[in-house]
């Protein structure tokens, strides 16, 4: 969670003394992501690129540590769900400020930061922590596009956002990012009004905010899980727009359960604005 704007670079990000764990790198393991992007961006530079892009495009590379799912991934399909669509507004996201809520291992928020945003990956669990400032710290920027990344603690709900703005005010602030990220973190219903209220709090007037979830929800069913979390978004006073698939625009490759989603979330005044 940083500013409007933040240093080129990466740093940990923590916004109150705390015991966190140490980084266990015997624990974790390594995994390369490529995306494909538009070939103008970050023409010239090398670093980090990989062969194999389709026409009009340019494929690069990025690695990050996280815990080894089922499967062998180290994040769950929402995460790439959500990424393949941050890929097609590449363009989009050089010198935004973007916050990642839950993020784990952190791959949303490095994608934006390695596409020229000013990036924070965030969690709750204070386990994740080392891992995100560890990946915060590997972070290169090879695409040359002035992005910066950056791992948090924090914890969901308005009061929560309030402290973390007063602890750390160069790093967090109200309203003081253009892109809020999340995948898969909509599966609790004791924390979903939290997450709705945080979305709330660090979103700018005329940002958007992109959830996607393909999760089973635990102590509920996953379409109870979404009704929830869009009954709580509404009660912040922010506006929706639901995709699913087969119809949806983010699901149009690949195959998607019927209870899959990706949320658009934004202010009403942002929408007025472009009506």
């Amino acid at each position: 969670q940083r500013s409007a704007k933040g240093p080129t670079g990466s740093h940990s990000a923590r916004p109150a003394p705390m015991a966190l764990a140490l980084f266990d790198d015997s624990i974790h393991v390594e995994r390369k992501f490529a995306f494909d992007i538009p070939a103008a961006l970050g023409a010239g530079a090398t670093v980090c690129e990989a062969e194999g892009s389709a026409e009009g495009s340019r494929r690069f590379e990025m690695s990050l540590l996280g815990y080894e799912k089922v499967g062998g991934d180290i994040v769950w399909r929402g995460a790439r769900l959500l990424a393949a669509e941050m890929t097609r507004k590449a363009s989009e996201m050089h010198g935004r400020s973007a916050l990642e809520l839950g993020a784990g291992s952190g791959l949303l928020g490095a994608l934006a930061a390695h596409l020229g945003a000013h990036a924070v990956v965030t969690d709750g669990d204070e386990g994740e922590v080392p891992t995100l400032e560890e990946n915060a710290a590997r972070f290169c920027d090879g695409l040359g596009l002035g992005g910066s990344l950056a791992g948090a603690f924090l914890e969901w709900g308005t009061e929560a956002g309030v402290r973390a703005a007063e602890a750390s005010p160069e790093v967090f602030r109200r309203g003081g990012f253009d892109l809020v990220l999340g995948s898969d973190i909509v599966y609790i219903p004791q924390y979903i009004p939290d997450l709705a209220e945080t979305i709330a709090f660090f979103l700018a007037k005329d940002g958007e905010a992109l959830i996607s979830n393909t999760a089973v929800a635990t102590r509920t069913s996953q379409p109870e899980a979404r009704a929830l979390f869009l009954k709580s978004l509404d009660a912040v006073g922010l506006h929706v727009e639901v995709e699913t698939p087969p119809d949806g625009p983010a699901f149009a490759e690949g195959e998607w359960s019927n209870t899959d989603y990706l949320l658009r979330i934004s202010w009403p005044s942002a929408v007025a604005a472009l009506a």
